[in-house]
């Protein structure tokens, strides 16, 4: 099946406020950060709103990922005619797992610190000017916000992932005046954002030279780390700084939210970052990321995920304390950096089964292959807004369909906050932990059980 519209309903700053109130808008920032005229900025839960007059160059409409999703197109541009959007890594040329030499970077990295080293590399070698990543926001810590990076010291800053409302595109107008070279690192959707700029205007073709695509599932909204802080301060100080994926010495995958207070108060989840994720988003609303189809960042250069893949035990099996990446190399030219990054000694790098990658990363990317297309079917029936997506997606069987919407219904957990609270309670007290640490040691027995059965 195809959703395919003209996308002419939707035209400059009054097609953007349509996108926002349609429930489309991903909040990337690609609409700020790419407007000549300054016309629109964020309001405090990351979306868009205009600011000044609209020159009508209808530019943030054209490369807006949150109304369209042209992944024909893009995989054509990158992957030749012969491209079809379908398999569960997408277009790839090789799989490999990789970390970081450099123990400080590896260390402060979310997993192996492989992009961090990576961008350090290429820059501190002249390949590259700068990075677009990922920081936290400079005036309220519950949001992220992206920076262009022209040094070692403001990559380091920028490592670890960020489960929040980051809409880091708005830093694209940093680029603006320049010829670059520069590195572009994002969520799936924001690399969408980034391709259709780079189709749109090709002297960001000559730009953009390596995007870094971050694989995700769905990203929690800043409401969810602000009330998170809240329920977990003891009195009544302001958030100062939210880690979300902070290492302990115990190294990977022990990393997850930790939460630093203005009294000097320091607090952390009891869970590890995929069961933190799982609780948050649950609970919150994710917009959105609930119609997207990419899980694997699949028109980035790169996909980086970490390697959430057991052993015949049902462990996992990367369990060097410092991290280790998954990275799905998609372009001749990622592998080529990425050898370089190796030979001058920068990065140790594996060949990695693709099979392993497709089974630690199952959950999310059988989510947006197979579940999200019959999201979609029922919203349009409903008469609700839905993406542009020029993908074939597979057909949905009437189990699948009757799933789908008994999971939609449960979206109404997060639009009463008194109940959303008592939840988000309740997950993270002592009987949240024993439930949680049930789930984990139930899904261990089943890779156990499966890996048998194989």
């Amino acid at each position: 099946m195809k959703f395919r519209r003209d996308i002419s309903d939707y035209r400059n700053v009054e097609g953007i406020a349509a996108i926002v109130k349609n429930g489309l808008c991903h909040r990337c920032g690609a609409c700020v950060g790419i407007c000549p005229a300054g016309t629109l900025s964020l309001n405090g839960e990351g979306f868009p709103k205009q600011t000044s007059e609209c020159i009508n160059c209808n530019r943030c409409v054209q490369v807006c990922s949150g109304i369209v999703v042209d992944c024909e197109s893009m995989g054509r541009d990158m992957f030749g005619e012969t491209y079809r959007y379908g398999p569960a890594l997408g277009e790839f040329i090789d799989t490999v797992v990789a970390h970081a030499t450099d123990e400080e970077i590896r260390w402060c990295g979310a997993s192996g610190g492989v992009i961090t080293q990576l961008l350090v590399y290429l820059l501190e070698s002249g390949q590259i000017k700068g990075a677009l990543v990922a920081v936290q926001h400079r005036d309220d810590p519950s949001m992220g916000e992206g920076i262009l990076a022209r040094t070692r010291e403001e990559l380091v800053a920028a490592a670890q992932s960020r489960y929040t409302t980051t809409p880091s595109l708005t830093a694209l107008k940093d680029m603006s005046g320049e010829d670059g070279p520069f590195a572009v690192v994002g969520l799936p959707c924001q690399i969408h954002s980034v391709r259709m700029l780079q189709k749109v205007d090709k002297s960001w073709a000559r730009k953009v030279v390596l995007t870094i695509g971050l694989v995700c599932s769905h990203n929690p909204p800043c409401i969810a780390t602000r009330e998170v802080a809240a329920m977990f301060s003891r009195g009544k100080a302001q958030l100062e700084k939210a880690h979300y994926r902070q290492s302990d010495q115990r190294g990977w995958p022990h990393d997850t939210v930790e939460l630093k207070y203005s009294n000097g108060e320091v607090r952390r989840s009891p869970f590890g970052p995929a069961e933190t994720v799982t609780l948050l988003k649950n609970l919150y609303p994710l917009g959105r990321c609930l119609m997207c189809v990419d899980a694997t960042a699949e028109f980035a250069d790169i996909g980086v995920a970490d390697p959430w893949i057991r052993n015949e035990k049902g462990y996992w099996r990367y369990t060097d304390p410092g991290g280790w990446s998954s990275l799905i190399v998609r372009t001749e030219k990622a592998r080529q950096d990425l050898q370089s990054a190796v030979d001058a000694g920068k990065l140790v790098m594996h060949p990695q089964p693709p099979a392993e990658i497709e089974a630690g990363q199952y959950r999310m990317m059988s989510t947006k292959k197979i579940k999200v297309p019959c999201r979609l079917l029922w919203r349009k029936w409903f008469g609700w807004p839905v993406p542009f997506v020029t993908a074939s997606l597979p057909k949905s069987s009437p189990w699948l369909m009757a799933r789908s919407l008994v999971y939609m219904a449960t979206r109404v957990i997060p639009v009463w906050k008194p109940f959303r609270l008592f939840l988000l309670r309740l997950g993270f007290s002592r009987v949240g932990i024993r439930l949680m640490a049930f789930r984990k040691e139930q899904k261990r027995k089943k890779a156990v059980e499966k890996a048998a059965r194989l």
